[in-house]
């Protein structure tokens, strides 16, 4: 069977896999997919679409779950100069309905005390956060 497109219902749903396939008889293959839904809905539901040359010329894959408010903080590892402003890499995923950033930062014991200066470049996922 020739798996010529894999599709999704959903613009949030990225599907990974290049087409076409080639799958020999009761051969398995892994579908990889991002989703990261941009609704605040609760109960998410979409499909995945398979276009091919065996029996049905379509057929799909229900993708569901039950998803909660994600929100996510990830701060890039990097080596700061003492004495000099340094820029790190922070990037914020929020999908509540209200957008907002909180965050506390562990830092090894010091003497020093250290300036916190957050700006943002645009109203997207990035900011960053001068040391």
């Amino acid at each position: 069977m020739k798996v010529s497109k894999i599709t999704s219902t959903d613009p949030d749903l990225n599907v990974v896999n290049s087409t076409p396939l080639d799958l020999d008889p009761n051969s398995e293959f892994q579908i990889d997919f991002s989703l990261i839904p941009s609704t605040s809905v609760k109960d998410y539901k979409s499909y995945i679409i398979f276009e091919h040359n065996g029996g049905n010329v379509i057929d799909s894959l229900i993708i569901s779950g039950n998803s909660i408010f994600r929100n996510e903080l990830r701060l890039q590892d990097d080596l700061v100069v003492k004495g000099e402003v340094n820029n790190l890499s922070l990037d914020l995923t929020n999908s509540s309905e209200i957008k907002g950033v909180q965050f506390d930062v562990n830092l090894p014991a010091a003497k020093k005390s250290f300036t916190w200066t957050l700006t943002a470049d645009s109203n997207v996922d990035s900011c960053w956060a001068k040391v």
